[in-house]
């Protein structure tokens, strides 16, 4: 897994370290601000697979850092943006690394590992500015998952008549290609004079698709109180990859329930919501039927008479009649239509079965059946399908 690297001149170490970046005032031999000294503290590790392997690491470490004026840099996942840069052209006199330091003494040390620390600092000038202190730490550490993590903090105070409040967006580092703001505070005197700010960014846990600056995708997987389950996608980029990497969201071999892209003209952003059945699960998602039984009983009718009351007569045995019927629907194909409750024997009528379309949806799959029965007696009543 690609992580943040860093460099000093040509020599990169082999395990990311953790860098601590502080900027501290350069004052003249009268005590006046000049400029800024900038302070990176590098502490990490070398691990060997044997002890002489250790040892040609530490003698590599150890000359890199002998050497002066060299450029240090920490350079993102991708091995080419720069996230810092310690330019030692820029500086009065070059970067300056001090001696290493080998501050472990535990049982491992010198025989596969072997930890280190040392600081690499630099001072620049610069011309008249509206603060007359500033103040600043950069921590870049990189967690287990390989993502790294850069927190700045700071103060400043400001020159009379300067709004510290006004300094807040000058001192905001931006958010490196590849990061996010995870979070950022700030705090003002009632004076206006005095600021404490603080930005947090974290490296994406993915790099971002070619051509987009910024953005998210969130994928949700649902099942709602009908059982359907689904899935979503949905989320906005900016850039010139925007479109296509909206685009390649998209699910393939699932039944599309909405997909929906907006470009937003002013902003450059495409946002984009994409819904699909889920192919997770089983393909029912809705079952109904029910079943009518009509007893068997003798057919009795009442005759008129030319000058007396009604006469009832018995005619024979009317049979017994079962109407069996139901629905099914399925999410990604046809169910099977219901089996029927008695022997085809039984049936007065060609069963009737219907399949009905799914639509553009692709999501409801309804079969439909109805079966006719009769009997010269009166059957057990069956109970309807449940599953």
């Amino acid at each position: 897994m690609a992580t943040t690297t860093l460099k000093y001149g040509a020599y990169t170490h082999p395990l990311m370290p953790r860098v601590r970046i502080a900027a501290e005032p350069l004052l003249d031999d009268g005590g006046a601000r000049i400029g800024t000294t900038e302070v990176w503290t590098i502490e990490g590790a070398l691990i060997g697979t044997d002890q002489a392997d250790l040892l040609a690491q530490i003698a590599a470490l150890e000359a890199a850092y002998a050497t002066v004026a060299a450029d240090l840099i920490l350079l993102a996942a991708d091995g080419t943006t720069e996230l810092r840069k310690l330019a030692s052209a820029s500086a009065v006199a070059g970067t300056q690394p001090t001696p290493i330091k080998y501050p472990g003494g535990e049982a491992p040390e010198l025989a596969t590992q072997r930890t280190y620390a040392l600081n690499v600092k630099a001072g620049f000038l610069f011309a008249a500015a509206d603060t007359f202190d500033a103040r600043e730490t950069t921590t870049f550490v990189v967690a287990q998952d390989g993502k790294t993590t850069r927190t700045v903090r700071g103060t400043l105070t400001t020159v009379q008549g300067v709004s510290a409040d006004a300094e807040y967006t000058n001192v905001d580092p931006g958010t490196p290609p590849g990061y996010f703001r995870l979070s950022e505070s700030k705090s003002v005197n009632a004076a206006d004079n005095a600021l404490e700010y603080e930005f947090v960014d974290r490296e994406y846990f993915q790099p971002f698709p070619i051509g987009v600056l910024s953005g998210s995708a969130q994928r949700t997987d649902a099942v709602g109180p009908d059982g359907r389950a689904t899935i979503t996608i949905a989320g906005a980029f900016t850039g010139s990859g925007a479109a296509a990497a909206a685009s390649a969201q998209k699910l393939t071999g699932a039944a599309v329930i909405r997909e929906a892209v907006t470009a937003h003209a002013y902003t450059g952003e495409v946002s984009f919501a994409y819904e699909y059945a889920s192919p997770a699960g089983g393909n029912a998602v809705e079952l109904g039927e029910q079943i009518e039984l009509s007893a068997a009983h003798t057919r009795i009718v009442a005759r008129e008479t030319l000058d007396g009351p009604p006469v009832l007569q018995t005619l024979g045995t009317v049979p017994a009649r079962v109407v069996q019927s139901g629905h099914a629907v399925g999410r990604r194909s046809f169910p099977t239509f219901g089996p029927m409750a008695f022997a085809a024997s039984n049936l007065v009528a060609p069963p009737v079965q219907r399949r009905i379309g799914p639509g553009p949806t692709q999501t409801d799959w309804r079969v439909e059946w109805r079966y006719e029965f009769a009997f010269p007696y009166t059957p057990p009543f069956p109970n309807p399908r449940t599953a």
